[in-house]
């Protein structure tokens, strides 16, 4: 941006029907962020040539090789995404978030992504996903978590036509959607005969505020019955932070029959911490009263 610095005519100062001529003597980038600084001075005209000389050149992907540069800002960004922006940019965008790029390209990435909240860019985040070797999973989490609901539909969607190991990400990415808890792809991790897939189902409830896990009562009380060691010890960990009273007569029934001595550590733990705090009365209880 020096070169702006310099004394001298302007290059924002062209005359009628020039804006084009002056893109191609002056680097693009740079003349987008003293536009954007200077875009209140400038008269309607020019601003509006401008608007649709950069259009035409497709100037925002110039601009977003740029990400992560300190002396391009993010309201820069954002302000020209609202003149300029197309669908075909989130796909530029989200390369950015790659492993191979610097960090500050991706934090930059991430900041873009977040602040514009648009529906549009989950197509490629999930494609992100589902490439691990070439993008940080948490990094592409944190991008579809501003997303909302809508993030959340669309990984229950991905999830039920991935490969097991992408199954495993997209379950690690689910602690960033505190709120939007995809039940059904939960539950599908939960009654899934994959071990790991179920240790990370557990893991993302076990993060999630209690009240999000109700709906999964009756898989978690039956994957303990049924499931392995590490799945019971998971499971019994998830029990002492919630108040269901049949958890205590499960965890109870479990200690008299259990013969390892890792799983019986744990059972234990759990029934302690259920029974020093109020459990949720039965439906019959409730009833009865």
């Amino acid at each position: 941006m020096g070169l702006f610095r310099k004394k001298g005519k302007s290059p924002l100062l062209f005359k009628k029907g020039q804006a084009q001529t002056m893109l191609t003597t002056n680097p693009v980038a740079d003349l987008m962020q003293m536009a954007y600084e200077q875009w209140e001075s400038l008269v309607p005209w020019r601003q509006k040539e401008l608007v649709a000389a950069l259009r035409e050149k497709d100037a925002y992907s110039e601009l977003i090789q740029q990400l992560g540069k300190p002396q391009y800002t993010k309201d820069s960004f954002l302000f020209w995404w609202q003149k300029l922006g197309q669908e075909a940019h989130f796909t530029q965008i989200v390369e950015q978030l790659a492993a191979k790029k610097p960090l500050q390209n991706q934090v930059a990435a991430i900041e873009l992504l977040v602040a514009l909240q648009d529906k549009r860019s989950l197509g490629p985040l999930l494609t992100a996903l589902t490439q691990p070797l070439y993008y940080v999973p948490s990094r592409v989490a944190e991008c579809l978590a501003s997303l909302g609901q809508v993030a959340s539909f669309g990984l229950s969607a991905l999830y039920e036509r991935s490969l097991p190991e992408n199954k495993k990400i997209i379950l690690s990415c689910l602690s960033y959607f505190p709120t939007y808890l995809p039940q059904d792809l939960l539950l599908s991790a939960l009654t899934s005969a994959e071990e790991e897939l179920q240790l990370a189902a557990i893991e993302v409830l076990q993060n999630s505020a209690k009240e999000n896990c109700s709906f999964a009562k009756d898989a978690l009380f039956t994957i303990f019955e049924a499931g392995s060691w590490r799945v019971k010890m998971a499971t019994a960990t998830l029990f002492s932070t919630q108040k269901w009273l049949e958890s205590i007569a499960i965890l109870r029934y479990a200690v008299q029959k259990e013969e390892d001595k890792k799983v019986l550590a744990a059972l234990h733990i759990a029934l302690q911490s259920l029974c020093r705090q109020p459990v949720e009365k039965t439906e019959e209880e409730i009833k009865e009263n």
